[in-house]
Formats: C-alpha cells, sequence, structure tokens
C-alpha cells in the first residue's frame, strides 16, 4: 500500500491533470546516476534476521521487498512490469488505473485525474511529512476513509454498513480511530454512553446505538510523523492505552 500511494504522488507531481505518467525513476543507484531513486523516496524496515548491518545487505534487502511489492501490484492489475523473463522488467514499471479496468486481457495506464473527475484529495503533507511511512496499512485505510466520508471538512460518522460494505475495513481497522487521534490526525467526539471498548452502558434492546463522530484536523499532517508516533507509542506503552502527547 505505501509503494502504491507513494508512486501515485510521484505521478502527480509529475504529470499534468489527465495525462499518463513515464517512470523515469531508478529502483537503485549506481555509478551513472545522481538523480533520486524508488530507494530514496520510501521507508521500510530492511534487515533480516542474522545479518550484519551492512550498507550492501541494507540495499540489497530493500530492493527485495521493493520488487516483493511491485509483483504483489501487478498480481492485482495496479502496476505493469512488462513481460516475464525480460531483464530488468522492475525498472520504468507502469501504473495502471485502479477502477478495475485492467485484466489479464488487457490494460488500462493509471491517467492523472482532472478537477472535475472522482477523486481523493490527499494533502501533500501526508506524504511529504513521511506519515504514509509511519501508518501502518490499517491506519491509512481508516484515515483515507475518513477523509473521503468529508470529515475534512466537517464531523462525519461511518456506521458498520459503509465501514465494511463499502471500504471492505474491519472492525479492527476501524478501531485505528484511538491511534489517529494520539497522532494529532483526527478528532474523536463519542457518544457518553459507549465505552473506549465499543461496548454501550445501559443498553436495551431496540435502542439508537450512535457511532463515534470523526472530524480530521487539518494542520495534523504538518507535523514530522516519526517525531509525533514515537511520542504517542511511547506514551501508550506507559499507560496501557492510547492517549495525546501534551506537545503533539
Amino acid at each position: 500500500m505505501q509503494f502504491h500511494l507513494t508512486a501515485l504522488f510521484v505521478a502527480q507531481c509529475q504529470t499534468r491533470p489527465g495525462g499518463t505518467w513515464k517512470n523515469m525513476i531508478p529502483l537503485s543507484r549506481n555509478s551513472a546516476i545522481s538523480a533520486p531513486t524508488w530507494l530514496d523516496l520510501m521507508a521500510v524496515s530492511a534487515s533480516a534476521k542474522g545479518e550484519v548491518a551492512q550498507a550492501s545487505t541494507y540495499t540489497r534487502n530493500k530492493l527485495r521487498q521493493f520488487r516483493s511489492a511491485l509483483k504483489f501490484l501487478s498480481d492485482r492489475n495496479l502496476v505493469d512490469l512488462g513481460r516475464s523473463g525480460v531483464g530488468r522488467r522492475y525498472e520504468g514499471f507502469k501504473l495502471l488505473a485502479e477502477d478495475s479496468s485492467s485484466s489479464g486481457a488487457g490494460v488500462t495506464e493509471y491517467r492523472v485525474p482532472r478537477d472535475e473527475e472522482a477523486h481523493l484529495e490527499v494533502p501533500a503533507h501526508f506524504f511529504t511529512r513521511g506519515w504514509v511511512h509511519v501508518l501502518t496499512k490499517s491506519e491509512i485505510a481508516a484515515y483515507l476513509m475518513w477523509r473521503h466520508l468529508g470529515a475534512a471538512s466537517s464531523y462525519a460518522m461511518a456506521s458498520w454498513q459503509q465501514r465494511a460494505g463499502i471500504f471492505g475495513l474491519s472492525r479492527d481497522v476501524y478501531d485505528t480511530h484511538q491511534a489517529l487521534e494520539a497522532f494529532g490526525l483526527i478528532k474523536v467526539v463519542k457518544p457518553k454512553e459507549r465505552r473506549d471498548d465499543g461496548t454501550w452502558r445501559g443498553y436495551t434492546e431496540g435502542a439508537p446505538l450512535y457511532s463515534h463522530r470523526v472530524h480530521v484536523l487539518p494542520s495534523g499532517l504538518a507535523a514530522q510523523s516519526h517525531e509525533v508516533v514515537e511520542k504517542a507509542l511511547r506514551k501508550a506503552a506507559t499507560l496501557g492505552k492510547w492517549s495525546k502527547p501534551l506537545d503533539v
């Protein structure tokens, strides 16, 4: 997910709306290349058990993860790697459309959406401040769901029908609102009858159950993600529950 979102961001930085993106970024650096590579644009855990921490090992492991991610996306018709068996097939990969129009029978290249086309607006700080790298996949999915539901402009609620039926997200993903609030990315207003574990105080059969209301904080993404997340994780480890650090 993180690789795909980063590639989409790069495509939109380099291509006009309505155009297709030509990937000229190499996977890794060699003596003839001084421009940024995908190694520079991505942050992943590139260590393996029992290995000595060496630059060559780090680079090799990171490239292996990149190729694995690209193969995963290729199997789901989200990128085109070219013909199987061709050397350096991972270089210059193409992004494919996300609307399921690509299949084994034919592919449709990704186009940068125009303003009048359906799209989800994600602030550039989500990428430039590193949030795409430090949030878990579940936290990213929930954060994007809230933005899609309009929580960036007002308070929004997500019913279980929306969460599961439209977005395909489990209850565990929905519960990431606690972490996202501790990171300063959203504000959550909870019904006073609902406990932290989701159960309801004094529930009687047939009584209405109200969902949390969530507002995406406009300034949340402007902070340096690694600093915020580290502080929140340390506080959560100390208290045994999610809580927003005082200086976040």
